[in-house]
């Protein structure tokens, strides 16, 4: 297949594509994730108040970023099962490097039918079935976006973390919880955009991602 019998897909289509695919590997590789990335944070079932102090929230941000440790390469298995319009089982490999990059490849009998590559400055997409391919600067794509490819990987191993790559700390957070849940806020976000993190404060394990688009 050359270059040239390929069709370019456009790039809200593709962008489209790429959430999709990676809401679904948030999905089945969060479990894992979130259990090995949590830190019991304390036992707070027996605190009388509605809310939990920022001395206690903060302490639990410290052991929570502690509790994530370092890694340098990592590579899951993963299954896709699509319900509709039709069934199908899709199995893949998901390979990191961390900082560096991200490499997913489907495999449906045997044969490769899609990838994507995500490096530090550039995006590559391909479906080899209908011959479309996607390739974009990281900088073009994101517009001045902060996201990184370290972000891309903390959001699938079910981390918590801050736009950049900036270290979780208490200064560059708004905290507030409960005995049942907590929130990490991250200040210094985009204009007209937040995200918050909610975690289970017993068992410290990342529950949800919310975000707050701006217009764009």
């Amino acid at each position: 297949m050359t270059h040239q019998n390929r069709r370019r897909l456009p790039r809200l289509q593709t962008l489209g594509l790429l959430l999709i695919t990676l809401t679904a590997l948030l999905a089945s590789s969060c479990r894992s994730g979130r259990n090995a990335a949590g830190s019991n944070t304390g036992d707070y079932s027996q605190n009388t108040g509605k809310t939990l102090s920022q001395s206690q929230l903060k302490t639990m941000l410290n052991s929570l970023s502690d509790s994530y440790g370092t890694w340098s390469d990592v590579k899951i298995p993963l299954t896709l099962r699509l319900k509709s319009p039709k069934k199908i089982s899709i199995g893949g490999t998901l390979t990191m490097q961390r900082d560096r990059s991200v490499h997913l490849s489907l495999r449906f009998l045997g044969m490769e039918v899609a990838s994507l590559m995500v490096t530090q400055d550039s995006i590559f997409a391909l479906y080899k079935l209908e011959r479309l391919y996607f390739a974009e600067s990281i900088s073009d794509l994101l517009g001045g976006f902060p996201a990184t490819v370290g972000n891309v990987q903390d959001l699938l191993l079910g981390r918590a973390f801050i736009l950049g790559d900036t270290p979780l700390a208490p200064s560059r957070c708004t905290l507030a919880g409960t005995p049942e849940n907590w929130t990490i806020t991250p200040s210094g976000t985009p204009s007209g955009m937040s995200y918050a993190f909610t975690l289970s404060t017993p068992t410290g394990n990342l529950e949800s991602l919310t975000v707050t688009p701006a217009t764009r």
